[in-house]
């Protein structure tokens, strides 16, 4: 015979946002947390719950001590994983593009965070960012070459929120360039996000930073990798040990800590746009973060 569950001792009630894709239950359901799953039950992790009569996956976004609801709760099902894979920098900027395109949580949350891979929650991410290799002192010397460059990137490594539209002059290097100005912001504790339109454009990025950094220091998010590989990359991004991230549309979302440098190349590119409802462009996404987060953002392409 099964033992009956005990509430919590402490902040009892869950309440939870169940990933269904439908517009009408795309809100805060209560639930109770048993003592069991007290300590796991964090504002943040992935629960399973049972929800008009099958168990679907949900979002914990906070814990209390009662509840409004009059009837009584269900307990949570379980805790599918510890991690907190929906901080309070993501879940803001979700809403922030829920508002944007009038779309619902959990069709953005499904662009935000990947799949769960439970053998990619072993992998060890306390090593910090500087002790992962050598780094090289960037030259920033061809941003001079352009008008309001230099004091653009002294905004920049001030830490201060600047915004520039950059029209690439015919054969400068836009990649190195970008790695270097990256590597910079990085180098000095800060985070930098780049992305780009495709794989072409990720490995030549890819190129000019392994020429300033190691490639263990250079993270990178497209659509080939494995679930196994992009979740373990979203956990080392989760919890500070990526900072120089790298990556086509999704990586747009990617939970970069302490984020200075948000850059997207070819805003115009087809591939930034999700085939998905609600149809979020990565530039709308980064501009969303550069006003949350205020973190400096860079427009970069040949043409405008």
């Amino acid at each position: 015979m099964a033992t009956p569950r005990v509430p919590a001792a402490h902040r009892p009630v869950a309440r939870v946002l169940p990933l269904l894709g439908l517009a009408h239950l795309d809100r805060i359901f209560d639930y109770r947390v048993s003592a069991d799953d007290d300590e796991a039950a964090q504002p943040g992790v992935r629960v399973r719950i049972r929800f008009a009569g099958r168990l679907v996956d949900a979002i914990l976004l906070e814990r209390a001590a009662e509840s409004a609801h009059e009837g009584s709760l269900r307990y949570l099902e379980r805790v599918i994983s510890p991690e907190v894979v929906y901080p309070p920098r993501t879940a803001a900027l979700v809403d922030a593009l829920c508002d944007r395109y009038a779309g619902i949580r959990s069709d953005l949350i499904r662009s935000a965070i990947p799949s769960r891979h439970a053998r990619a929650e072993e992998s060890d991410t306390s090593t910090p960012w500087a002790e992962l290799g050598e780094v090289q002192e960037p030259d920033l010397s061809s941003w001079s070459a352009y008008q309001h460059g230099e004091s653009f990137v002294d905004a920049v490594l001030a830490g201060r929120t600047a915004r520039a539209a950059w029209q690439i002059a015919p054969g400068d290097s836009w990649a190195d360039a970008l790695a270097a100005l990256a590597v910079k912001v990085v180098r000095d504790g800060g985070g930098a996000l780049l992305v780009v339109p495709d794989q072409r454009d990720v490995d030549q990025l890819e190129e000019a930073l392994r020429r300033l950094v190691s490639a263990k220091q250079v993270t990178t998010l497209t659509a080939g990798l494995g679930p196994q590989a992009r979740y373990r990359r979203f956990l080392s991004i989760l919890d500070g040990q990526s900072r120089l991230v790298v990556g086509t549309r999704s990586a747009a979302f990617a939970p970069v800590a302490d984020l200075r440098l948000a850059v997207i190349l070819h805003d115009g590119d087809e591939n930034l746009v999700d085939p998905r409802a609600p149809y979020a462009h990565a530039r709308e996404v980064l501009s969303t973060r550069s006003s949350l987060e205020g973190c400096s953002l860079i427009l970069a392409g040949h043409s405008r």
